[in-house]
């Protein structure tokens, strides 16, 4: 056998030199995402002034426009994009130089569509605030939007369907917006984190700034943990509200009955509370159970053409409501009444929360985005729990799941995006001054992460704001006064004194809500979507009766029993009218409480429409009777009959309307 040729040392030499380049190489391939996009010199990005594209009041101090960056920053030639971006500026005739910029959450829910939320904020007193849709989201061009998969959706709830049609549904929507993004020549993976801060990063030089303020919400703090390793020179300080870490669990159900336990236990706590909603997590359980045996059939409103449908609400789908609930701080204080009247056999009551849901699902969120995003940046690095916890520490949740989170896997597979490199998932290890934010109603994010990602951020402070629930710088004002101190001073600890202000979470009681659907159906029939016929014989009809209860009072040809009861049905429908625009205006300020009917102080309107169309009732059968009889038209003028038969028909009008609507006694 013949010996095998040994290489002589100039060519191991040449060899060994081959493998380290190719080894360097490879290596400079796997971390190209993270050090390309790192090197960012903003040379191809441009901010151009425009008009915002969202109608604003006019004292609004604020400057629009767009930045134009690379679909991937990793390629020469990329095509453009177009980031939509809104700045508000600072209250103050000398604001600082760092801007705070926010970072929204999702992954895929726009800022500028909710720009009226921060004309307000706390940073605006020293600093500029800069809101921005990130790519593929909002105003920005292209927009990820996938009608495919929310439409499929959207059927599988109203339709009832098991959980694996839902899942078969979603796949095929995601195929087809696949397809058809594709085919409209965007790179769907070029949609995620590390893009998104190298935009962020491209905004920052365009604008002009050395450094900057994050202000990172959910996802958005997730994204702002990226920009600390990518962009740390360029950032002064950090808050993070709602932290999402870049390593997480995913147990939605326990992080739903971790804040659902935070509503009952601080009912029990009450005592008012506890008398009026005994044992809330039995309760809770019973109407779960009832839902499964017996679904109830919401009437709801579609997002996409306005038309109502019936919904069929289980068990599962009241408690995917009540998760969504949660993340409203208006909506919590009426959970416990929502849990014991369903319960208690009135599904109906969820029939606005149900609306709600429906809208979020429909046009909350640009849902290529966030499959973009989820599937690259989150999913990857996300460890799925059994469950067993969560059924151990909350029994009363037993079989509830997210609905939510049941296609996302065979959804990420058919999107068909490649997860990022386990560089991305590090901890971030940083000496920048972070603040984190906690609501203490947080259905989708646990205080657990705020503690995980502060073990590497040395020079950070972390606090539960109480009362409040996702995003607490929208609605706390003690939230809003710790940030602007922070960022004012983000290396000392802040002023947390509001904290130990704030009261404890107060519960609706049955003593002071009215339950009745009718103002549901009256908001349905009005306002949405506006009849403006309907509106315009409401209109009439008050005239009316002001009219005749004013030429009621100086007739004196009619009898005296005609011109009584008509000044009576003038008075009782003027009245009904007055108080029915005021309960309006009262449940326009918290859209959550028409759902569920109308405040105990006012309950007494829905005796009116009844009274009124008893008195309308003998009215009409007398003014039907001055006018056949001759000797009674002798004692009266056309003009008195025509404006007494006015009143009694409108108020034969406004009685059957809002009987009809159900304003029954």
């Amino acid at each position: 056998m013949p010996l095998m040729k040994l290489p002589s040392p100039q060519q191991l030499g040449r060899q060994l030199v081959g493998v380290c380049v190719l080894v360097c190489l490879l290596l400079m391939l796997m971390s190209t995402d993270m050090s390309v996009l790192a090197q960012s010199k903003g040379k191809s990005s441009r901010f151009e002034e425009a008009k915002c594209p969202m109608p604003l009041p006019n004292d609004v101090n604020v400057t629009c426009g767009y930045l134009s960056v690379p679909e991937d920053h990793n390629e020469v030639n990329s095509r453009p994009i177009k980031l939509a971006v809104a700045i508000l500026h600072s209250h103050s005739n000398h604001p600082q130089p760092d801007p705070v910029v926010h970072l929204h959450g999702g992954p895929g829910q726009a800022d500028l569509r909710r720009i009226f939320g921060y004309l307000n904020a706390s940073y605006l007193a020293e600093r500029d605030l800069i809101l921005v849709d990130q790519r593929g989201t909002g105003f920005s061009e292209p927009s990820l939007r996938c009608p495919e998969v929310d439409d499929a959706t959207l059927n599988s709830l109203l339709q009832g369907r098991t959980r694996q049609d839902t899942i078969d549904g979603d796949v095929a929507g995601a195929a087809a917006c696949r397809d058809r993004l594709q085919n409209e020549g965007i790179t769907i993976a070029a949609y995620n984190s590390l893009q998104s801060a190298a935009d962020f990063e491209e905004l920052r030089q365009a604008l002009g700034y050395a450094q900057w303020n994050l202000y990172g919400t959910s996802y958005g703090a997730l994204l702002a943990q990226i920009m600390m390793k990518l962009y740390p020179d360029t950032i002064r300080s950090v808050t993070l509200e709602a932290t999402m870490p870049l390593q997480q669990t995913a147990e939605e159900p326990a992080m739903f009955g971790r804040a659902l336990h935070e509503v009952l236990s601080g009912c029990a706590n009450d005592p008012s509370c506890n008398a009026a909603y005994p044992r809330l997590a039995e309760q809770f359980r019973a109407a779960v159970e009832r839902l499964d045996a017996q679904p109830v059939m919401l009437n709801v409103q579609l997002v996409r053409d306005g038309a109502f449908s019936k919904l069929p609400m289980n068990g599962q789908l009241f408690a995917n409501i009540l998760f969504l609930q949660l993340y409203s701080p208006v909506s919590i204080p009426y959970i416990p009444f929502m849990v014991t009247q369903v319960a208690a056999g009135n599904g109906q009551v969820m029939v606005i929360p149900a609306n709600q849901t429906l809208r979020l699902l429909s046009s909350g969120i640009e849902t290529g985005e966030r499959l973009s995003v989820t599937c690259q940046d989150i999913l990857p690095f996300t460890v799925v729990e059994d469950g067993t916890q969560t059924a151990q520490e909350y029994p009363h949740l037993a079989g509830v799941q997210i609905m939510t989170s049941w296609s996302i896997h065979p959804v990420c597979e058919t999107w068909a995006v490649p997860a990022m490199p386990e560089e991305f998932s590090m901890p971030v290890s940083s000496t920048i001054p972070a603040l984190l934010l906690h609501g203490q109603y947080d259905p989708r994010l646990t205080t657990a992460y705020d503690t995980q990602v502060a073990r590497s951020l040395p020079n950070s402070f972390a606090y539960i704001i109480p009362g409040v629930s996702h995003q607490a710088l929208l609605t706390s004002p003690c939230a809003q006064a710790i940030a602007a101190t922070f960022v004012s001073n983000p290396t000392h600890e802040p002023a947390t004194g509001c904290l130990a202000e704030v009261t404890a979470q107060k519960f609706v009681l049955p003593d002071e809500l009215y339950p009745t659907s009718a103002m549901v159906n009256l908001t349905y029939a009005t306002l949405e979507p506006l009849n403006p016929l309907l509106l315009v014989l409401l209109l009439i009809c008050i005239v009316t009766f002001i009219a005749g209860l004013f030429s009621t009072i100086h007739r004196k040809t009619q009898s005296l029993a005609i011109r009584w009861l008509s000044a009576l049905v003038a008075l009782l429908g003027l009245v009904t009218l007055l108080a029915l625009i005021g309960v309006v205006l009262i449940n326009l300020s918290n859209s959550t409480l028409i759902g569920f009917g109308i405040p105990a102080s006012m309950a007494w309107v829905r005796f009116l429409p009844l009274i009124i169309g008893i008195a309308a009732i003998i009215l009409t059968l007398l003014m039907g009777r001055l006018w056949l009889l001759r000797s009674w038209r002798a004692s009266t003028s056309i003009r008195s009959r025509i404006y007494t038969s006015a009143i009694a028909l409108a108020g034969l009008f406004v009685s059957v309307w809002l009987l009809t609507l159900g304003f029954l006694p």
